[in-house]
């Protein structure tokens, strides 16, 4: 079976375009699976296990519903992948052995107009040595919002995933901790790409540094700091920002197209694209604002008042 464990792992790094952490989550659901199966009194090959076994395997398992679903989810996944590829007959996992658990999805998502303030107060200067550059909290911010990336992927950013000029992009590999790399070029705003080709310029990073060696928790607290009044964001915030903001207009100028967000942003369906979108219509008003956030150009006061 270690062939074929071996096997799976090329399939979820190679095919199905997993981020490297999770191949590992996935992989290591399916040892403990393996590991428990062999400590009965009665030991189990994985490719022998029975429905009463993985029943049973549920039921000890003792962890979160959240817990719970990833491992069934992962066992699920696996042997649906040894029918495909013939090396069980039939799958042990029961259609009903599910643990549905609620979506955590960022509570508040800006206006654009709300985004527009939040730049304005990432302009503001760092008086505290300690703090992270200026220079460098505006362009995270801005890529998360201008390419939609989970701020996993933001953080194994490096100068090498760039690609600059008339139609930005990231070139997501398999180094990149990206969920959803299945999109290959990820599309940028053109000021987000600005920021991040003068970063490059001014800081000189190797083709191979991460342009943000920073953490998660460092980040959620960047955008906390500089989120307007009564917002509550969180880094995923600015994911949904970007899907409805590029399904407003997206930079190959169509606009209300599900398609190009869906590719745009990886997701595996377009139905993940629609729960996306569905406050799309509030976050942007106009395609003046529009062009003020992807042009990085100041909203006109009037359209402030």
């Amino acid at each position: 079976m270690a062939q074929a464990l071996e096997r799976y792992r090329n399939y979820l790094k190679l095919v199905r375009g997993c981020a490297p952490r999770t191949v590992e989550t996935y992989m290591g659901e399916i040892g403990r699976l393996e590991l428990w199966l062999q400590a009965r009194p009665r030991p189990v090959e994985l490719e022998h296990a029975s429905e009463a076994d993985l029943l049973e395997y549920r039921d000890q398992l003792g962890r979160s519903p959240a817990g719970v679903a990833l491992a069934l989810k992962s066992v699920r996944y696996f042997y649906g992948w040894a029918v495909k590829s013939k090396l069980i007959a039939a799958t042990p996992f029961p259609d009903d052995l599910r643990v549905r658990v609620k979506k955590q999805e960022p509570t508040d998502v800006p206006t654009c107009a709300q985004f527009l303030e939040l730049r304005a107060r990432l302009a503001e200067p760092v008086t505290d040595a300690r703090a992270v550059p200026q220079d460098i909290r505006a362009a995270m911010i801005e890529t998360l919002a201008g390419a939609g990336l989970r701020v996993e992927a933001l953080l194994t950013l490096c100068p090498r995933h760039l690609r600059f000029g008339p139609r930005p992009h990231v070139m997501v590999d398999g180094a990149m901790s990206c969920k959803g790399s299945r999109a290959g070029a990820i599309p940028i705003s053109p000021y987000a790409a600005r920021l991040l080709e003068a970063l490059i310029v001014r800081r000189k990073p190797s083709a191979e540094t991460p342009l943000f060696p920073y953490t998660a928790a460092l980040v959620r607290k960047i955008l906390k700091q500089a989120s307007p009044p009564g917002l509550a964001l969180h880094p995923h915030s600015l994911r949904h920002f970007y899907c409805a903001m590029t399904y407003k207009r997206n930079f190959d100028g169509g606009a209300k197209d599900p398609v190009w967000v869906q590719q745009a942003a990886g997701h595996s369906s377009l139905g993940i694209t629609t729960g996306y979108l569905s406050m799309a219509l509030r976050v942007c008003a106009s395609d003046r604002e529009w062009e003020c956030w992807a042009e990085g150009q100041p909203l006109p006061q009037a359209a402030v008042a």
